[in-house]
């Protein structure tokens, strides 16, 4: 039971992380509304008049080679880019800090290199639009650290990135996907 809220817990601060970064409202003014699980992943909307993208998608674990940390993978769209988050319980990032760093999807590296924004636990970037196919090819994605790289599973992704475009492309009144 403590494993499910702390799972559920770092969903709800990645979500609150991606509509943080997209809109300048306050949290408490944003509802959101779970919409379906895709091979891993949970698709909720972001419940905003003036959204156009209002859907997000998490998958969190436990990564068993590690210890049992908790990881999370967050991704959103806005103005043609995917903001991509990640989160690992052991990482200790201060507000702010920044790093231009490798994310490799596979065995193809995004480009260009994104510069990563930590806050805590959780490290964000974005990417462009177009490199997408990269990821949604991808069970595995690493960010390259000049100590080792991090590795984050991101099986299903394909099938997830499908179900939030549909989630975008849905009715936001009603906030059921077509």
């Amino acid at each position: 039971m403590m494993d499910m809220q702390f799972q559920y817990c770092h969903k709800i601060a990645l979500i609150l992380s991606a509509g943080l970064l997209l809109s300048s409202a306050p949290v408490d003014s944003r509802e959101e509304m779970f919409i379906e699980t895709v091979e891993g992943w949970d698709i909720n909307k972001t419940l905003r008049n003036n959204d156009p993208l209002p859907c997000q998608m998490t998958h969190s674990y436990r990564d068993m080679t590690d210890g049992g940390a908790q990881n999370s993978v967050g991704i959103t769209r806005s103005d043609g880019q995917i903001v991509f988050m990640l989160s690992y319980e052991r990482w200790n990032w201060s507000e702010g800090e920044s790093l231009k760093s490798d994310l490799i999807a596979g065995n193809e590296t995004i480009s260009p290199v994104p510069t990563w924004i930590g806050k805590g636990t959780i490290l964000y970037c974005r990417i462009l639009d177009r490199e997408v196919r990269k990821l949604s090819l991808s069970r595995t994605v690493f960010v390259r650290f000049p100590e080792g790289d991090a590795d984050f599973d991101v099986s299903g992704i394909e099938g997830a990135l499908a179900a939030m475009d549909r989630c975008n492309r849905s009715d936001t009144k009603n906030g059921m996907a077509r």
